[in-house]
This record gives C-alpha cells, sequence and structure tokens, in this order.
C-alpha cells in the first residue's frame, strides 16, 4: 500500500524589495568652521559627488566671503583639490571642514574687519600701506560683500561713500545684494536699492539658487520695485474703460436697495452646505438678507 505524500502549501512568493538610494546620491550636511571668526556654517544638500568647487560656491553665500580666498581642509592643514569630490576626500557626512581665508595681501585682517563692522578697522584694513591703487577697488568690493551679509549698515554705507561697486560680481556670478538677500538684511538691501544694486541684474536663478524661499521673496520685491518706478496708475479710471458690470459698486447701499440690483441674479449659498442644500434664485435688490446665508451677486 503505497502512503500518500502530504499536500504542499503554495510557497508565497518573496516581496519585492524597495528600491533604495544609490549611496552616491544621498543627502548629507556638511558643517564648516571658519578659523579667522571661529563662525560654524553649515552646508545642506551634500552627496558624495559634490566636488570642492561646488562646496566652496555654496559656502560664499551661506558664509558670504567671497570664492577667490577661501581655502578648504579636512583633518589636517592641507588645502582640498577643487576638482575632487567628498568621496575622493573621505568626507564623512555630518562633519565640520575647515575653512580659512587666503593668507596674503591682508585679506583675513579684511575679512575679520568687514565681519566686526567697525569702520576704523575696515578702513586700515582697505587701505593697507603695502596696497597698490588698482587693488584698492577689489578690496572695497570684497568688504562690502562681506559686511552687507552681516547686517552692517553703518559699514555699508561707509564703503558706498568711498566708491565700492555696488555692481561688481565675484567669479560666481554673485552680487553684494546676494549676499544681503541670503542673510535677510532689509535695511541693507533697501540702502543697495538707492545706490543702485538692483539696475542691469541678470534674472538668473542659477546665481542665486542656494538662497532660501525668504531670501528670493526679498530679491523679487526689490526687482518689482525697480521696475514699477517709471509706471504711472491712474486713480480713478474713466467710464468708457470699465465693463459694464463695473459702472456701479456693488458695496454702495443704491446698488444693493436700488433698481440696479434687480438686473443682476443671486445666487444664495448656505455657509454649511452639507445640512443644507444649495438654492439658486433670483431675488430682488430690495428684500432682506437672511443671516444663515452668504448673498454674491454675478452679472447676467
Amino acid at each position: 500500500m503505497s502512503k500518500r505524500s502530504p499536500s504542499r502549501t503554495p510557497s508565497k512568493p518573496w516581496p519585492t524589495p524597495k528600491p533604495k538610494t544609490a549611496p552616491n546620491r544621498v543627502r548629507f550636511k556638511l558643517h564648516v568652521k571658519l578659523t579667522d571668526t571661529g563662525e560654524v556654517f553649515t552646508v545642506p544638500n551634500c552627496c558624495r559627488k559634490t566636488t570642492v568647487s561646488e562646496l566652496k560656491t555654496r559656502i560664499e553665500l551661506i558664509a558670504g566671503i567671497p570664492i577667490e580666498f577661501l581655502r578648504l581642509s579636512y583633518l589636517d592643514k592641507v588645502d582640498l583639490q577643487d576638482k575632487t569630490t567628498v568621496k575622493r576626500n573621505n568626507i564623512l557626512p555630518e562633519t565640520t571642514l575647515t575653512l580659512s581665508i587666503w593668507p596674503y595681501q591682508g585679506w583675513p585682517e579684511l575679512v575679520k574687519a568687514a565681519v566686526s563692522g567697525d569702520i576704523y578697522r575696515i578702513q586700515s584694513a582697505v587701505f593697507r600701506h603695502f596696497v597698490t591703487l588698482p587693488q584698492i577697488p577689489h578690496r572695497l568690493f570684497s568688504a562690502l560683500f562681506i559686511s552687507a551679509h552681516r547686517g552692517k549698515l553703518a559699514a555699508v554705507c561707509f564703503l558706498l561713500e568711498k566708491g565700492a561697486d555696488i555692481k561688481g560680481q565675484t567669479p560666481s556670478g554673485r552680487r553684494v545684494v546676494h549676499a544681503a538677500a541670503a542673510s535677510c538684511s532689509k535695511r541693507c538691501l533697501e540702502e543697495l536699492y538707492a545706490a543702485g544694486g538692483f539696475e542691469d541684474m541678470p534674472d538668473s536663478m542659477e546665481v542665486a539658487s542656494i538662497l532660501e524661499r525668504r531670501s528670493m521673496q526679498y530679491l523679487s520685491y526689490f526687482q518689482w520695485k525697480l521696475r514699477t518706478v517709471n509706471m504711472s496708475l491712474k486713480h480713478l479710471m474713466h467710464l468708457n474703460e470699465l465693463h459694464p458690470y463695473q459702472h456701479f459698486d456693488s458695496q454702495q447701499r443704491t446698488w444693493q436697495r436700488g433698481p440696479y440690483g434687480q438686473m443682476y441674479m443671486v445666487e444664495v449659498k448656505q455657509r454649511d452646505p452639507i445640512h443644507l442644500p444649495k438654492i439658486t434664485s433670483l431675488r430682488p435688490s430690495g428684500s432682506p438678507t437672511l443671516s444663515n446665508v452668504k448673498t454674491t451677486y454675478t452679472a447676467i
């Protein structure tokens, strides 16, 4: 007598694994410490493929220091090469990089003076005895860029009086107004706007791609303000320019209770549409308004 083989239950299919994010595309933060001032900044949205040059471009707006004299190092004092990536330099997420200033031509002293906002220190750092005449405009622009980012209004006014180029750009294409908008310095932005800092500025989103939403709102506001300077708005429009339903104001008593309201259909909407049905009827203008309905006028 043959033994009956036990019935086998059908095996369940293996669950499909969820797609994982590639390791090179995982986003994380990096911290940067400026050794000359002791400030610590956070650079968001970094990945393993981010190059050192891209990091410096982001740090320019986050730290408010022009990119041409920035130096980055990690775990030692050796400068990171611009073309290398985060993965190449074995930089771990959430770690702190060392940011330093180019040590020649008095740039560290200029950065410290601009960060402090002290006018006397800025004047002595810009007009040094070894600085030649062609170098002064560049130093004035750099000090203005840093002071506008820190919100030092007195230093900004002083540098503008000394002839700092308000329309100058860093090698990455950033202006002084971008630095002021990155820190949401409204008073500095108003001073820069009065000095013509928003004139001939390209509307490029790539230039200000690191700015937050509030900073972009400040830039958009002052750009709109510049475009509307020469616009003349009429306070009252002529009757020939109005539409037929604009000849009379529906907020006036003569419109609500006079013969003009009878030319319109009254659409009565309930305040609670779940319990009460929608009612649409032709209501004369002089009839009283119910307390539990909302009345709107639409043209026939």
